[in-house]
């Protein structure tokens, strides 16, 4: 069976489709935590990759994902700050 993966940036995306019902039932639990559906998804995937590999590998990976997450607000952080003073140029010698 072939797995479906999808990028968006450094996160990769899966497409999980639900029955209706259950889907419901779902969106009643996340709803119920003040969360949507999609992040409770999410928590409860964590907790099973968690749950199935070493505490070691999962510290790993998790550090890993932190230190990406960290580079790309930085990058963002840098190219808007590098965008704003582009403009501010533009707009001084006009």
């Amino acid at each position: 069976m072939e797995q479906r993966k999808y990028s968006r940036g450094n996160k990769k995306s899966f497409q999980v489709l639900l029955d209706p019902h259950r889907a419901e039932l779902l969106n009643e639990i996340a709803s119920g935590d003040n969360q949507k559906a999609t992040s409770l998804l999410r928590e409860t995937a964590y907790s099973l990759i968690e749950s199935r590999v070493t505490p070691e590998a999962y510290a790993q990976a998790k550090n890993q994902d932190e230190a990406l997450w960290t580079k790309a607000v930085s990058t963002r952080t840098q190219s808007c700050m590098e965008n704003r003073k582009l403009l501010e140029e533009r707009y001084a010698s006009e």
